[in-house]
């Protein structure tokens, strides 16, 4: 297999290369160079030693005449392409191939640390025994010119430019790369000892990452060392370091044996923490993190985990975390030091849409209301339509760890085309976070209703069981790219005063996320839902209860809560099932700036179930937003029309607000 270098426009970027090449140099420091390690039939060469020409390329930037030339290379046998890929990444000739030398002597000095380089490389691939050659020729102008050259060759450094009619220089390499190396033996051996009985402690090559007949790479040796001393570190011994390594090849048996001679420091067991920078946060609330208990053996995970733990609260600035000094027993204290921020906030928002004109929101939030990261929010919204003042409360950590109270208290006042009502509400819940993806939620609520609708003016009180199951794997809230969200929700209710009427709703959503490059640039965003109402026919249940459709979270272009069954005032009734479809290609021009196409689909349904009837049919709604990309979140701005639009619909509806629609 050939790799040919014609065009610097095919070529990966110089600093890639460049960052390439460092990391390899850093590879090839793993093993000693001396010819003493090496088994009999060694020939003195170090298994991956640093080289670095450092003659001069005789390219200036003032020459008038330049030396331009194509790389090939030959040898490599189908399958190994990372081997081609690697010795191309390692190139000097193509790495400076924008920046060609002004005579032939200085590609061939080019030409003779490539082959330097190819070796360093193959050597940490497991190839001890590679041959790398060369030849240059010159075009077909001036073919008698070509000249061979061994990896040892030292002429050529007077040679006069070549003639170039006829086309660039022709460098091609030619790659042995004989037999791999293969890992025979892996030795770990730790002065002073470590007791056999002690667990966790490596010392096979297999507990380390390394298989035994594997290739010998300088990279997967490096990296199973960091494992040796993370385990260590994992395992009562925070302080070990390498002391020796040895690599020992046998060119007969073509095999890599690795010795490690480690000193793992003293063995450490886990003190008292000992916390200091805390002004409002109570010391037994940080203390609870902790994953260990006094006296146990040392494991830097543990550390870490409660850092992580704790940052996630929301609570500190920073947490810096530090091993005391050690005691006679060997516990070594664990000394915390944490910079509090501001737990106390206020904060604005504003929303706009054609069919409910504007509203806004006011809050006040403390994060530490009574020391131990409780939460407390009052929240005031106003609008055309619905006013409300909300008080909010959370208390982490509620009997469990992964656990939290709830509590809400909640006033209301909402006149739409739909109904008006007065409503009080209240309610606990606890909320328990299963994992990384999984929150469940379970809760009682009494609410207070004056409705009046089509049916006159009636009075609720309902008490409800609110049940929620969620994944969520988005990677932002108000900006996902990537992941999904999955929820189903189940309330049922008890309606009492006027009617004891016994109920049940229901709604299953769900919205996934696609980006199509690495940046984010263009992101494919879907959302469906369904809902269904047991129990009760549509008139006995409150009005509030029901289902509506229409509105910028819902299917836009259509007015808000209007799509679904509409009374001889075209006012709408709700409905006892949902169904709701939406897709949007959001699409970055700039870091700030978007556009987003939209198409989103619902309908309304005076069943238990949609039944997709033709007197029903689903409403479509299609436009064209502008997102204004902030720190806090994307600011949205949708245009969108009905597809299958009614007598009584907009031609157009418009939303503004802050995050994006789903």
């Amino acid at each position: 297999m050939k790799i040919t270098h014609p065009s610097p426009a095919t070529r990966r970027p110089r600093f890639f290369r460049q960052g390439v090449l460092s990391a390899l140099a850093f590879l090839l420091l793993l093993l000693p160079s001396s010819p003493a390690s090496y088994a009999q039939g060694g020939d003195g060469q170090a298994p991956w030693p640093p080289s670095e020409n450092g003659a001069p390329d005789e390219s200036s930037p003032e020459a008038e005449t330049s030396v331009n030339y194509e790389v090939t290379i030959d040898g490599f046998a189908p399958g190994e392409a990372d081997l081609e890929t690697l010795l191309r990444d390692s190139s000097r000739l193509i790495g400076l191939q924008d920046e060609p030398p002004t005579t032939e002597a200085g590609v061939r000095r080019r030409a003779r640390d490539d082959v330097e380089r190819f070796q360093q490389a193959l050597r940490s691939e497991g190839f001890y025994d590679a041959k790398v050659s060369f030849e240059i020729v010159a075009p077909e102008a001036n073919a008698a010119n070509t000249s061979q050259a061994p990896p040892d060759d030292a002429t050529g450094d007077t040679a006069a430019p070549g003639t170039r009619a006829g086309g660039p220089l022709q460098v091609r390499f030619t790659v042995d790369p004989g037999t791999v190396y293969l890992l025979a033996r892996v030795n770990i051996s730790y002065a002073p000892a470590i007791p056999e009985s002690r667990a966790g402690i490596p010392r096979t090559a297999e507990q380390i990452g390394l298989d035994l007949g594997m290739r010998a790479r300088a990279p997967e040796i490096q990296a199973a060392e960091r494992r040796l001393l993370t385990q260590l570190e994992n395992h009562g011994y925070p302080d070990a370091n390498v002391r020796d390594r040895q690599a020992v090849i046998d060119r007969s048996a073509t095999t890599m044996r690795v010795d490690w001679q480690v000193d793992p420091g003293p063995y450490t067991e886990f003190g008292e923490v000992q916390l200091s920078g805390l002004k409002t946060v109570e010391p037994k609330y940080v203390r609870s993190y902790r994953t260990w208990q006094t006296g146990e053996t040392f494991d830097q995970r543990k550390i870490e985990e409660m850092r992580g733990e704790l940052l996630e609260t929301g609570l500190f600035d920073s947490i810096q975390i530090d091993r005391g000094d050690a005691a006679p027993d060997g516990q070594t204290p664990i000394q915390m030091t944490l910079e509090e921020r501001a737990h106390r906030s206020i904060g604005f928002g504003a929303r706009y849409s054609t069919s409910i004109g504007p509203s806004g929101t006011a809050f006040w939030e403390h994060r530490n209301y009574l020391g131990q990261d409780e939460d407390l929010r009052l929240e005031l919204d106003a609008g055309l339509v619905e006013q409300s003042f909300t008080t909010t409360g959370r208390k982490p950590r509620w009997n469990r760890d992964d656990q939290d109270l709830l509590a809400n208290f909640e006033l209301r006042h909402k006149d739409s085309d739909s109904f008006e009502e007065y409503a009080a509400e209240t309610g606990l819940a606890v909320e328990r976070e299963f994992n990384d993806l999984w929150t469940g939620q379970l809760g009682g609520s009494i609410e207070a209703l004056q409705t009046t609708d089509n049916e006159g003016t009636r009075e609720f009180i309902l008490y409800g069981v609110p049940s929620s199951l969620i994944r969520d794997s988005r990677d932002n809230p108000l900006n996902p790219t990537e992941g999904s969200r999955l929820s189903l929700d189940f309330t049922p209710y008890l309606s009492t005063v006027e009617a004891f009427q016994p109920f049940a709703k229901t709604s299953l959503g769900g919205s996934t996320y696609y980006s199509f490059d690495e940046e984010d640039r263009f992101v494919l965003a879907g959302r469906a839902r369904v809902g269904t109402l047991v129990g009760a026919e549509t008139e006995q249940v409150p009005a509030s209860k029901r289902f509506y459709a229409g509105g910028g979270g819902s299917v836009r272009g259509f007015p808000y809560e209007e799509v679904g069954p509409l009374d001889e005032d075209d006012d709408p009734l709700g409905g006892r099932s949902l169904v709701e479809l939406g897709l949007e290609l959001r699409i970055k021009i700039t870091d700030s700036i978007g556009i987003v196409p939209f198409l989103d689909a619902g309908q309304v349904y005076d069943t238990v179930y949609p039944d997709f009837s033709v007197d029903e049919p689903l409403r479509y709604g299609a436009g064209l937003g502008l997102r204004y990309y902030t720190a806090i979140g994307p600011v949205r701005f949708d245009v969108a029309v009905p597809l299958n639009k009614r007598d009584n619909d907009n031609d157009f509806e418009i939303y503004i607000s802050l995050g994006q629609a789903f």
